[in-house]
């Protein structure tokens, strides 16, 4: 018998969101248009009901405040599902303050593997939570935007947000 996983739609400024979570855990966050996410819909092996619960409708007001300007991380029970090495990428990458950027080499030498720039995009190109695990502020060595599953126009939008929006939480 399949899991069952529940499904919620959540309007962003930047798209539409799906939280995917059970009574405790959070187990994806993906905008909805794009093709990487049609093709993880897909093979989700699990059985998908729409109704929200606990964890989506806490997921809908930290983003909210998130747009609002109110909130620069997120306190959200992930239900993280990797290698030790993608886990390790990222907690480093949730380390990442709220509009500041990291680039994947500063990430590889913060975990003692300074080869491992290559890697560390891997991982992060298999983050399954847009905006929570801030994946969106790394930047190539160069500065320069590589690699957002959702977009680089999302990416840049992210970025110029939080850089327009610092604040003292």
């Amino acid at each position: 018998m399949k899991k069952i996983l529940y499904k919620s739609y959540i309007d962003t400024p930047i798209g539409q969101m799906l939280s995917i979570s059970d009574a405790q855990f959070l187990y994806r966050l993906d905008f909805i248009e794009t093709e990487a996410f049609k093709r993880k819909l897909e093979n989700l092996d699990v059985s998908l009901l729409e109704h929200p619960t606990a964890v989506s409708c806490q997921v809908e007001e930290e983003l909210q405040e998130y747009f609002d300007k109110k909130r620069k991380s997120f306190k959200l029970p992930l239900a993280t599902q990797g290698t030790e090495f993608q886990q390790k990428v990222w907690r480093e990458v949730e380390k990442i303050p709220f509009g500041q950027t990291r680039t994947y080499k500063e990430i590889a030498q913060d975990l003692l593997h300074p080869q491992a720039s290559i890697a560390v995009g891997a991982a992060n190109a298999a983050n399954r939570f847009a905006i929570v695990i801030p994946c969106h502020r790394l930047k190539k060595s160069s500065g320069q935007l590589a690699g957002y599953a959702w977009g680089l126009w999302r990416k840049e939008w992210l970025l110029n947000f939080e850089e327009e929006n610092t604040y003292d939480e």
